[in-house]
């Protein structure tokens, strides 16, 4: 099959990537692609080598042809940088195939093991807030539109009567969708209010608390000269009032996260017209979000004739009953289940259908009800298995010891799992675990595994069945939010004051000690009579320290905890009836020996013949 080059430039945004290697300097790149996009990976890397290369960067490689750069794990490309000083700086490219995580999210850890600077991340995201470790874009997947897309939304929008009824319309899209979201806003635009010219004028000033952008690009070379000139551009804006030309559209759109932690920032809205903010703002406690994208109020200037996106604050009250939110969810069930369970109790919601263009059935029905029974079967649960599935999250690890703090207060037991992507195969190892709880992204908190024993359930649904929430059919995901509910915070400040314990100095310093003094001797006369009990194993004539071996025994006696616990799974063990590999296993068929392929770490030979034929 034969690859058009200009469709591969144009699907990755190779162009918008050389220029963002370029203008940031990175020196080690990473790029993370979903299993349906390795087969391009080569292309990819080989086409960003010529970008490059024509920017008079001399190549350096030590991959000299196709044949040599099949690697369907990481494959790395050497890439020599002149600069004006003729000294060499060295630009590496590494494709991540076996990731880490779900598609969804940035791998940092794979990034991290070839000491990348630069991430690209391609395909889906599910826009969570994470902790970015180094800079990285996204670059998602582009919805391919059916034909009159744009006049089909329109017409059912007025067949259906929903500019009547003044409600807000929250335009909520898969991040498929971003090229497309301009004009998905013209589409609801009520035309019979608004002059149509609107509808053909691209430009957007974006509004944030009365700061003015507009026109920042990623494809435009970044200096400093540029940077303070547009400061002082906007400071000028900021002095016009124009809000005497503003007209509210009744339109909220929800905008995505297109880059994290370049140059400390973080990016929403398109490549070519983009805001910022700082990387410590916390704006997720002055903004609104939906599904981790952020909100902004649409409306027109009539004088100057074009589209003010101003941002929504947590200060502004949006009520339910007067929002309509329209779903486009294009394939990923993912996204839509969560948008469900999110906002779906407390707003009217419309799912778009290329069919009946818009759905307002509520699918979410059997959901609830198979999550709520697993909220039932956690209430009469004693082992606890909690399962990290992503530590990149905001907030990852406080949660982690909120629930694990729980779980040991209520006389639970709780193990701490940290894997990569998760299966029924790895966790069937743990016997006596009855019930797991997973930290992973928003999208992926649903998880099912066939064939899997035990049951899975996310922070949320802990939360319920412990009573430190209500079960009312509005999930909370992200971390953030669910410490920020009253009975989790209040618990979460506890937990951390009960790690000191604060006393009057002059009264109870003494009774402290003494009771220190108590405990020791108790401790000193128990260790006495284990080693005594366990003296002929101490071998004296051993390398290993005598005070080393005495400390193992004393460590892990009989009647230790540990050494119980054990013994007491040997016993279980004996009641299964799956044994694993016997060495004696079908010894009545003796195997031939055949040989087997042929090839290297990276590769075997056939791979090759199987790209030659391809080619």
């Amino acid at each position: 099959m034969k690859i058009n080059p200009n469709e591969i430039i144009e699907k990755y945004e190779i162009e918008l990537i050389t220029k963002i290697i370029l203008n940031y300097n990175f020196k080690s790149i990473a790029i993370q692609l979903p299993d349906s996009m390795l087969n391009d990976s080569i292309y990819i890397s080989n086409i960003i080598q010529n970008k490059l290369k024509d920017k008079n960067i001399i190549i350096n490689s030590n991959i000299d042809d196709k044949e040599k750069c099949m690697n369907s794990v990481c494959e790395k490309n050497q890439i020599t940088l002149k600069d004006e000083n003729n000294s060499k700086n060295i630009i590496n490219l590494y494709v991540l195939g076996d990731t880490t995580l779900n598609e969804c999210c940035e791998d940092y850890v794979s990034a991290d093991h070839v000491h990348a600077d630069f991430l690209i991340h391609y395909g889906i995201s599910c826009q969570s807030f994470i902790i970015p470790y180094i800079p990285s874009i996204y670059i998602f997947n582009k919805k391919k539109l059916e034909q009159d897309f744009y006049l089909n939304i329109n017409k059912y929008l007025v067949e259906n009567k929903i500019f009547e009824q003044k409600k807000i319309s929250t335009i909520l899209c898969d991040v498929s969708y971003s090229n497309s979201m301009n004009s998905i806003v013209s589409s609801f635009i009520d035309k019979r209010s608004f002059n149509y010219s609107f509808l053909f004028n691209n430009k957007i000033i974006f509004d944030i608390n009365n700061d003015i952008f507009t026109n920042n690009s990623f494809y435009e070379y970044i200096t400093g000269e540029k940077e303070e000139k547009d400061e002082v551009h906007l400071r000028k804006n900021n002095n016009s009032d124009e809000n005497d030309n503003l007209i509210f559209t009744n339109i909220i759109i929800c905008i995505h996260r297109i880059a994290n932690n370049i140059n400390k920032k973080v990016y929403y809205g398109f490549f070519d017209n983009y805001i910022t903010f700082d990387i410590e703002e916390k704006i997720n406690e002055k903004y609104f979000f939906l599904c981790g994208r952020i909100l902004f109020k649409i409306f027109i200037n009539v004088k100057e004739k074009h589209f003010i996106y101003k941002i929504v604050s947590k200060d502004e009250k949006l009520s339910p009953e007067d929002m309509n939110i329209f779903i486009f969810p294009s394939e990923n069930n993912n996204f839509l289940n969560r948008s469900l369970l999110e906002y779906g109790s407390n707003y009217d919601i419309f799912i778009y259908n290329e069919k009946s263009i818009f759905k307002k059935e509520n699918i979410i029905d059997k959901i609830l009800l198979k999550r709520y029974s697993l909220i039932e079967k956690c209430k009469n649960s004693n082992v606890f298995g909690i399962i990290i599935g992503n530590v990149n999250l905001d907030k990852n690890r406080d949660l982690r010891k909120l629930i694990n703090y729980i779980l040991r207060k209520n006389g639970k037991k709780c193990f701490i799992i940290v894997t990569n992507k998760i299966n029924s195969a790895k966790l069937e190892n743990f016997h006596d675990i009855e019930m797991y709880i997973l930290l992973t992204c928003p999208e992926n908190n649903l998880l099912e595994l066939k064939d899997f024993s035990k049951k899975i359930i996310n922070s949320y649904e802990f939360f319920v069945a412990y009573d430190y929430m209500d079960w009312n059919c509005k999930y909370l995901f992200e971390f953030y939010d669910l410490l920020s509910v009253t009975s989790i915070k209040k618990e979460f400040e506890s937990m951390n004051k009960n790690k000191y314990i604060f006393w009057d100095y002059n009264n109870e310093l003494m009774s402290l000690q003494d009771k220190k003094k108590d405990e020791i001797d108790e401790k000193s006369s128990e260790e006495n009579l284990i080693l005594e009990k366990y003296d002929h194993l101490i071998d004296y004539n051993s390398s290993i320290p005598v005070e080393d071996q005495k400390k193992f025994i004393t460590k892990f006696h009989d009647k230790s905890q540990m050494c119980e616990y054990f013994i007491n799974s040997l016993k279980e063990n004996e009641k299964r009836e799956f044994k694993g590999v016997d060495m004696n296993y079908n010894i009545d068929n003796i195997p031939r020996i055949v040989q087997g392929l042929k090839g290297i770490a990276q590769r075997y030979n056939s791979d090759m013949k199987f790209f030659n034929k391809n080619e």
